[in-house]
């Protein structure tokens, strides 16, 4: 595996990793997480017949990167319009896996995905993704579905990074696309900009940018992209407010600095707890990913964001068996990052 392929690898499956690890506790309180697992938290997968088991988040990275590639097999330079569409299909195939009742619309061709057995499995998917979906509309920018912020859009964006990383596009571009890919669903501005900062940051880390260079590239883009947008300030000063957190002493409360942060409910808190945990561990994938489940909020989707920064950053390699052998879905994951980065005729 190559440098570009241990990359692309590392961001995807980072992301299942810590989305596996994070998924058994993510309803549980911080006190009850610390009494069940020990001192330290959960720090390994709770495995259920020798699997990790994902959730929502990973199904629905899944479908992105399905989208991606289904415009491509439609045209030959897809438009970001184009993209659009063959994410918002994806995702209604995702949706097929959600109720196996739901009759998809006409001319919606079905997923190769769907034919993954272990993806036909409610993993406690969100209210906002499942509704927006069933109204039958694809949200946009202009097109607003509801007024949810929350951490659904932005859990999924990673394959859009992983696309265009060795591509001739720009950062705002990607970020931009990353941003309506989550506005399908996730109507408020601070549901979606998270989603165009997440994508830039892995951008820049998949073409080998260092990482305190790629958070500060990444944040100053919004501002070209969304300039105007209210809830831009907001979430770039909770940005700023988390990476003064992960400067703090060694042996630091990372629980209280997470606390400070927010739960990782909404999507600006989740990218925040995110950069904290890969900005105070950026040589240990293990040690981001334990700070970034161990508390009281939004667990899985915290771990998952953390996971496909740490993975972009250090590659596969870095993750180590223990975390990718066990994984549900380790293959196909494996296989849809590879097929993004593939060049194509």
């Amino acid at each position: 595996m190559n440098r570009t392929e241990d990359r692309a690898a590392g961001c995807l499956l980072g992301g299942a990793a810590g989305d596996a690890l994070g998924y058994p506790v993510e309803f549980m309180e911080a006190d009850a997480i610390f009494r069940r697992y020990g001192e330290r938290g959960v720090v390994k997968y709770d495995l259920i017949g020798g699997k990790a088991l994902i959730s929502d988040d990973t199904q629905m990275t899944l479908f992105t990167a399905a989208g991606l590639l289904r415009a491509e097999a439609h045209a030959a330079f897809p438009t970001a319009a184009q993209y659009i569409r063959g994410i918002y299909e994806e995702y209604l195939n995702w949706l097929c896996t959600q109720d196996e009742t739901f009759a998809l619309p006409q001319g919606v061709a079905r997923s190769p995905l769907l034919q993954e057995r272990e993806l036909f499995s409610r993993r406690a998917p969100g209210g906002t993704c499942l509704s927006a979906l069933a109204s039958g509309k694809c949200g946009s920018f202009t097109e607003k579905l509801n007024r949810s912020k929350g951490c659904g859009g932005v859990m999924r964006v990673a394959p859009v990074a992983v696309h265009f990383a060795h591509k001739a596009v720009t950062p705002a571009d990607v970020g931009y696309l990353a941003a309506r890919a989550a506005a399908i669903t996730h109507s408020h501005p601070l549901g979606y900009i998270p989603a165009a900062y997440l994508a830039e940051l892995l951008l820049f880390l998949l073409r080998g940018e260092p990482l305190r260079t790629a958070a500060e590239a990444a944040w100053r883009d919004l501002y070209a992209v969304f300039d105007d947008d209210a809830g831009l300030q907001t979430f770039t000063q909770l940005l700023r407010r988390a990476a003064e957190l992960a400067e703090a002493p060694a042996g630091s409360d990372d629980l209280d600095a997470i606390r400070e942060l927010g739960g990782g409910w909404v999507a600006e808190e989740t990218v925040a707890i995110a950069l904290y945990c890969v900005l105070r561990y950026s040589d240990s994938f293990s040690d981001a990913l334990t700070a970034s489940v161990n508390h009281d909020g939004d667990s899985d989707s915290t771990g998952a964001v953390t996971g496909n920064i740490m993975g972009a950053l250090l590659g596969r390699n870095a993750m180590g068996d223990g975390f990718v052998r066990p994984l549900e879905l380790n293959d196909c994951i494996l296989s849809m990052a590879l097929a993004l980065i593939k060049e194509r005729a």
